[in-house]
Order: structure tokens, then C-alpha cells, then sequence
């Protein structure tokens, strides 16, 4: 009799806990998706670092820009020659010592309103000392995630 109450107990509260574990999971989920996110990385990792989340904004309807902060991990001056965001290609120039923090204005054209989700890769082109004699470029992507703001 002490096995059959033993289990009885067993199953009547775990159960419970199932439910319980089960409908918490539900709600944050849900809770969760409404919320503003925000994320930054580089790929390959070990070339660039994100610093700090990136400035997301609209600068007019139909028109997000990025303030991309981002730090040099190489061991050489990094020389930006383009990016792209959301198929829009810019020519830049830009020198990024080893360890030093860099700035990049990013045009992303129209890829949702303030307010909204943004979701986008962009790819910078960049060259080394050691590819210069190659002509050869580097490309590095920052996978970008926040809530569109207004400037």
C-alpha cells in the first residue's frame, strides 16, 4: 500500500509541476517577443568587435541609418573601403588602427519604421596591409539587431 500511495502522490503533483513549468514557459515566450531587443556581432569572429549596442534610427521616412561602433582586433591598420546593408553598397574610407574604436554610418535604405524591428547583416569591405600588394579585400559581417528610433 505505501508503493501504490507513493506513486499516486508522485503522479498527482508532477503533473501539477508539468503544467505549471509548462504554461511559464507560454507566458514568457509571449512576453518576451513584445519586448525590444538588441544585439551586435562580427563574422569571422576575432576580426571585429562589436562596442555597445548600435544606434538604430530613422532619419526620415523610408531612410534607417546605423551607428555602428566597432573595434580593430587585428594586429594592423584595417582599411574600410565599402559596406553593404539591405543591398545598398557605399564606398567609405576609413582607417581603423589596431585595438582603436571606429564609427560607421551605415545607410540602410527602407527597411521598416520607427518604431519597428530591424534585422539586417551588413557586410564591410576592408583591406590589411598584406592584401594591398594582392589587390585582394576581406569582408566581415555585422549581424545587426534592435528597435528602429527616431532621431
Amino acid at each position: 500500500m505505501k508503493g501504490q500511495s507513493a506513486m499516486e502522490y508522485l503522479m498527482t503533483y508532477g503533473w501539477a509541476i508539468v503544467v505549471i513549468v509548462i504554461v511559464l514557459a507560454v507566458l514568457a515566450a509571449m512576453f518576451s517577443n513584445s519586448q525590444s531587443f538588441e544585439y551586435c556581432s562580427f563574422n569571422p569572429v576575432g576580426s571585429f568587435t562589436c562596442e555597445g549596442n548600435p544606434a538604430i534610427y530613422e532619419v526620415n521616412t523610408g531612410n534607417e541609418m546605423v551607428k555602428l561602433k566597432f573595434r580593430n582586433n587585428y594586429q594592423d591598420v584595417a582599411d574600410i573601403t565599402s559596406y553593404t546593408c539591405a543591398g545598398n553598397t557605399q564606398t567609405v574610407t576609413l582607417s581603423v588602427a589596431p585595438g582603436e574604436v571606429a564609427t560607421l554610418d551605415v545607410d540602410c535604405g527602407d527597411v521598416g519604421t520607427a518604431g519597428g524591428k530591424f534585422d539586417q547583416d551588413i557586410e564591410i569591405k576592408y583591406q590589411l596591409p598584406a592584401d594591398k600588394d594582392a589587390n585582394s579585400f576581406r569582408t566581415a559581417t555585422a549581424t545587426v539587431r534592435g528597435t528602429i528610433g527616431s532621431q
